[in-house]
């Protein structure tokens, strides 16, 4: 983009009554101290913007004389497209706007002049001071918007192999920003977790080092005495069980045969009881005496019970010494004591469970250090990627920082500063013209810095502007800008307008 100043025309802008400036490839104007040659330079960006040179909102109503209004009219060239735009300031009022001699509206005004060209480039490239008013974010950011930064390629290519692999693979997924956020989360969650995981693996060492010592306790071989042991109480249970029935049969035998025996003996007494007592003749009911055939059923009787009695006996005597003949046969079967068994039993199950502790704990260790090492592998991968995209941040830096400073003659600039916190650079902004900051330079310094600084951001933006020096007889000699030059120098003499072809 081209941009070409024509024509200038200025009513009541400050000391200026009326005043005409034609525009050739340089315009020279010279003149005392107080003849209004930067007010020349300041209707510009005021007829553009409603600023000075310096971006600040301005008034530029005469103090000295009266007035109706303030008017600036500025023919420009922008490509091919020839264009008039007029700023207008009655006195006591809203400023008025015209495009082509058109009234327009302040916002249709601003739209307007802003799609004609970059409001802060244009500043930039038409005073040499105007870049340095800025904050140093601004300046930055405006240089860099007009420099391509290094690739990631170029940037790969500068870092060790295993860095620009890892770094590579990673950057198709996600953002240099994101993966910087995500693994910074990561560190501090597995730093916290490495701490803990350290602490249980420790704590259960230590736990197994408490245990007795059972390192040469053989499981399998526990394990088959304690079958044996229980094979050994399995059978005396066998045999108890057995020594049980025959000891109750027994018992049983002794209580039966008791009881036989009293039965016998009560059956005897009985038997011999009723032997002795006679027949009696009379009648139980009436008393009468019983008649021969009577008293012979009454007889009858008494020995049909005897007869009862002596078979009952007979039973009872048979059975009394067939219990007695089994009872001889058997004898009481005495049983093992398992106290100790059970004793031995008892201690085969503890160290058994002594070793399945032992073991436990151990597989318990062995997954925490596991897990000890699965964080601390997760920590050193977040570390090294933490390293790699801060050394990819300082190469990229270093590289833009080459790539810029190849732009300029004089000046250097320093685009990132090293934190001292963390080592990792920052973003910075200075610019230097032999080693002194641009605060420190001189008026002439000051714009030799700023032109040279205009003509790189001319180059790396494409965009030609008219380039106003004032205060030019402070330098002896420039580099003059490859676009439309109007240049102020102070002179004994009344205010001239020279236009150069």
């Amino acid at each position: 983009m081209a941009i070409t100043f024509n024509k200038l025309g200025l009513v009541c802008f400050k000391n200026h009554r009326d005043l005409t400036v034609n525009f050739g490839p340089i315009t020279r104007i010279t003149g005392a101290n107080g003849e209004g040659k930067s007010s020349i330079g300041e209707s510009i960006p005021w007829a553009l913007y409603g600023v000075d040179t310096f971006g600040s909102k301005t008034d530029p109503s005469p103090t000295t004389y009266e007035f109706e209004q303030v008017e600036a009219h500025l023919l420009l060239t922008v490509d091919d497209k020839r264009i008039l735009l007029s700023r207008v300031l009655p006195k006591g009022k809203a400023a008025r706007f015209y495009i082509n001699e058109v009234p327009k509206k302040a916002k249709e005004y601003e739209a307007f002049v802003e799609q004609l060209f970059d409001k802060q480039l244009f500043l930039s490239l038409f005073t040499p001071t105007y870049f340095f008013t800025q904050h140093w974010e601004e300046q930055r950011a405006q240089l860099l918007r007009y420099v391509l930064p290094p690739s990631n390629k170029e940037v790969f290519a500068q870092l060790p192999a295993p860095q620009a692999d890892k770094l590579a693979a990673l950057v198709k997924k996600k953002s240099l920003d994101d993966l910087e956020a995500q693994h910074k989360e990561n560190r501090r969650k597995q730093d916290k977790a490495l701490i803990a995981a350290k602490s249980r693996t420790k704590t259960l060492e230590e736990q197994l080092h408490a245990m007795p010592d059972i390192d040469g306790i053989d499981s399998a071989a526990l394990a088959e005495k304690l079958r044996e042991v229980d094979e050994k109480l399995a059978n005396i249970k066998s045999e108890q069980a057995k020594a049980r029935e025959n000891n109750s049969r027994i018992e049983r035998l002794k209580t039966q045969l008791q009881v036989t025996l009293d039965g016998a003996n009560k059956v005897r007494e009985d038997f011999t009881k009723m032997k002795a007592e006679p027949v009696e003749g009379t009648c139980t009911v009436c008393g009468q005496t019983l008649a021969e055939e009577a008293a012979a059923v009454a007889a009858g009787n008494k020995q049909k019970q005897m007869d009862e009695f002596r078979s009952r006996y007979q039973m009872l005597s048979d059975q009394y010494s067939r219990m007695k003949e089994e009872l001889a046969v058997l004898k009481v079967i005495e049983v093992d004591d398992t106290s100790e068994l059970f004793q031995r039993r008892a201690e085969i199950e503890a160290e058994l469970k002594a070793l399945e502790a032992q073991d436990r704990l151990a597989l318990a260790i062995e997954e925490a250090k596991q897990d000890e090492k699965a964080i601390h592998d997760s920590y050193t991968e977040s570390v090294f990627i933490l390293d790699t995209i801060k050394a990819f941040r300082a190469k990229e830096a270093e590289l833009m920082a080459e790539k810029v400073g190849g732009l300029f003659e004089t000046l250097t600039l320093k685009l990132f500063q090293e934190n001292k916190t963390d080592g990792e650079q920052k973003p910075h902004f200075e610019v230097e013209m032999d080693g002194k900051p641009y605060r420190k330079l001189s008026t002439a310094e000051k714009i030799l810095a700023g032109l040279e600084l205009i003509s790189v951001l001319s180059q790396q933006s494409g965009v030609a502007a008219p380039v106003f020096v004032d205060n030019a007889e402070s330098i002896i000699s420039y580099k003059a800008p490859n676009s439309q030059l109007i240049e102020c120098r102070v002179a004994d003499m009344p205010l001239t307008v020279q236009e150069v072809q």
